[in-house]
């Protein structure tokens, strides 16, 4: 089950771009991708290649450069990745297992940030952390940077979908947590939402990700998650939540976003119209990246809010 990709984070991609940023220029489409991982990092030197974006000649190229100079900005308000220790960098960089930052005040909140198969939540895991961190909650970060999407569990802490769920009980007994919130992104959404659903009671916010495994669904279920990888999967948790939302807690808050230019995001979307206690949030003009376009508008970190915010 193991996955590998060119944009898959890890510490070696912050030594690879040394390397790219060694260039006074870059073709097109170089570029084009440089700016985007360099931002997803709030890397300081991503001003320089937005700035050759912006000199293009097509118009999405420029329209691209200037929402990346708007994401660029307000993360950077959050932190400068340059001022960040080996250590931290380790810790949130490292591809599979977990990381639990405690909240330097007594807190009675957890937030669980399930990230993608890419090892990030567009953002980079490190990014999403420093976002997080004022909001009042001790952090949960969990990392499956393989094709299983977390159908079998997360290094060193569960070995199995609903061995999450357990050990995320565990976890809030041991610290006095009784608000535990989860999210997750894209690949990481289905599993943080069914863990929700293990957890009566726990707020949720996803955003692009599929809502339906089952067998025979006409929902595709991404690029990655192909037939042969579904085959060495656990059959009873490749479900359709809908009925299990349906019959949900209803005193936990859900929320899923997704974009109206991606037809994969919206169909699984589409297919939870009318379940009550589920709000879906559709935003014009933006494909499967909705992370990137909520950091961009400075709406991110208020939909976060909402999740942890007392009931």
């Amino acid at each position: 089950m193991e996955f590998k990709h060119g944009r898959q984070q890890s510490p070696a991609m912050l030594d690879e771009f040394k390397r790219l940023l060694a260039q006074d220029a870059w073709p097109m489409r170089q570029a084009l991708v440089l700016a985007d991982e360099l931002v997803s990092h709030a890397h300081p030197a991503a001003e320089r290649v937005i700035n050759q974006l912006k000199q293009a000649r097509h118009p999405n190229a420029v329209a691209l450069a200037h929402r990346l100079d708007q994401c660029q900005h307000r993360l950077r308000q959050y932190f400068q990745l340059e001022k960040i220790g080996p250590d931290l960098l380790d810790l949130t960089y490292r591809q599979n297992g977990y990381v639990f930052f405690r909240n330097q005040q007594p807190s009675r909140k957890l937030l669980v940030i399930f990230s993608t198969m890419f090892n990030n939540f567009y953002l980079s895991n490190l990014a999403m952390f420093q976002l997080v961190r004022g909001l009042g909650c001790h952090v949960l970060l969990l990392k499956d940077a393989s094709l299983a999407n977390y159908h079998r569990g997360v290094d060193g802490f569960a070995t199995d979908m609903p061995g999450i769920a357990d050990r995320l009980r565990v976890i809030a007994s041991e610290t006095g947590v009784d608000h535990i919130s989860l999210t997750g992104f894209s690949s990481g959404g289905y599993a943080a939402m069914l863990t929700s659903l293990l957890l009566p009671g726990s707020n949720y916010l996803g955003f692009s990700h599929p809502t339906d495994l089952s067998a025979g669904s006409p929902r595709p279920p991404g690029q990655f998650f192909t037939p042969d990888v579904m085959a060495q999967l656990d059959p009873r948790w490749l479900l359709d939540l809908r009925p299990r939302l349906e019959q949900a807690d209803p005193t936990g808050r859900r929320i899923l976003v997704y974009g109206d230019q991606s037809v994969q995001d919206s169909l699984h979307a589409d297919h939870l119209n009318g379940v009550a206690g589920i709000e879906l949030i559709c935003l014009q003009g933006t494909g499967h990246n909705t992370i990137q376009s909520l950091m961009a508008d400075g709406r991110l970190v208020d939909l976060f809010s909402r999740l942890v915010a007392d009931r």
